[in-house]
């Protein structure tokens, strides 16, 4: 190649407007393609199935993305739930503290009032957070899909999305497949979660009561998850932390308990008799909030 062609090649512009038509789908494809036209993944998902038959889930956002200069911030925002010692060691490389890292220099004023914006905020992260070395693929709602040390799972990133005070933060359930789910209902399913709803609130709990000659009925749907992990979320997943969120949820939740341990302190019981683990890891070296009904 001579220098006036490279020359010529490099002034080529790399973005299209538009295209001439449209792809072309392989009317020969496998399940993947059926499952597609059945409707059975998210509009904002598509299936690939490699020669290995490694399957991956890409996140396809429908329109141009907004930018994420429209979101970023000069200012650090406040995380909920990081221990900052972690978060300043740049040798700390988990998935919750590379997200915290990427997440603080965004601004949420656009989630207040309005959930649906959370999914277009981050949206226009995904490229600095997968340059940050995070893998995520894919986004719904307030949620991400990362891979984690438990395998792929819908991370719920943005606490109170929609309220007028939303906050950053690693709402992990500490639940994982092997490889991506189409949508976090498909995770909730895989991961024994009864119900698979994609509303973060709708985890609230699945575990039975059993009763006698009626249907079983969940003790923790009469919690409110959402106000809980507002006011956990505020001190870090630890001991320490959970006891001195207690005075606020005793004044939230008048009659809750903090159940003994002796070597840690991670369940909650309430005036109905719901006990719930609202740390996963607890003991180890990544706890995060999380919820886990016990009955």
């Amino acid at each position: 190649m001579n220098v006036s062609s490279a020359t010529l090649r490099e002034s080529q512009p790399r973005n299209f407007t538009r295209v001439d038509s449209a792809p072309q789908v392989n009317q020969n494809s496998n399940a993947s393609n059926e499952a597609l036209n059945q409707g059975a993944f998210s509009s904002r998902a598509v299936s690939f199935t490699t020669n290995t038959g490694v399957r991956q889930v890409l996140s396809e956002v429908l329109g141009a993305p907004a930018s994420s200069n429209a979101f970023r911030t000069e200012e650090t925002v406040p995380l909920e739930g990081y221990d900052y010692n972690k978060l300043n060691n740049p040798d700390h490389n988990t998935p919750k503290y590379i997200f915290g890292r990427v997440a603080q220099h965004y601004k949420l004023d656009s989630v207040q009032g309005d959930k649906a914006k959370a999914e277009q905020l981050l949206t226009a992260m995904l490229p600095e957070l997968r340059e940050a070395g995070l893998e995520v693929v894919g986004v719904e709602g307030d949620r991400i899909q990362v891979k984690t040390e438990v395998g792929y799972e819908w991370v719920d990133v943005v606490r109170g999305a929609g309220s007028d005070n939303p906050g950053w933060w690693w709402g992990s359930e500490g639940k994982g497949t092997t490889q991506p789910t189409a949508n976090s209902k498909q995770w909730a399913a895989a991961t024994g979660q009864n119900g698979g709803n994609s509303n973060a609130n709708a985890f609230a709990s699945f575990a039975p009561v059993l009763t006698q000659g009626k249907k079983a009925t969940p003790l923790g749907n009469s919690i409110d998850r959402a106000a809980v992990m507002a006011i956990v979320s505020k001190y870090p997943p630890t001991n320490e932390g959970i006891q001195q969120a207690m005075p606020e949820l005793q004044e939230r939740f008048p009659g809750v308990q903090l159940l003994e341990h002796p070597q840690r302190l991670d369940k909650l019981k309430f005036p109905n008799g719901a006990v719930v683990d609202v740390v996963v890891g607890a003991g180890g070296n990544e706890p995060t909030w999380g919820w886990n009904p016990e009955n």
